[in-house]
């Protein structure tokens, strides 16, 4: 009978690696919590899609064992991460045009009264 052949690397059975990552995954949350609470505002809310995004990358490559498959596979899983970096330069797009928009609403007001 033919061997079946593996299609990923076999994961290392140190599991100290593991929590390592686990501690990022948990101080990347505490984190984030703490980003939203101190509200800053649009700007919050990109740097918290940028460490969602980094937790998202831990999470898939150690804990769904994404590091020992195939590129394609990779590839297909971290695709969604370019819809995120487009979300996260629209943020900040729109952060800057808010302000001035902004600046330039309140000189309108401030020459009308």
């Amino acid at each position: 009978m033919a061997e079946k052949k593996q299609h990923f690397r076999e994961p290392p059975k140190n599991y100290i690696s593991y929590f390592i990552v686990f501690l990022l995954i948990s101080l990347i949350s505490v984190l984030i919590t703490a980003i939203y609470y101190l509200n800053w505002g649009s700007l919050g809310s990109s740097l918290i899609l940028i460490f969602s995004s980094v937790q998202v990358i831990l999470l898939a490559l150690y804990f769904m064992y994404l590091r020992y498959e195939d590129k394609l596979t990779i590839g297909f899983a971290l695709l969604p991460l370019f819809f995120i970096f487009l979300l996260i330069i629209g943020n900040l797009i729109d952060i800057h045009f808010s302000k001035v928009d902004l600046i330039e609403y309140q000189n309108v007001n401030n020459i009308n009264k």
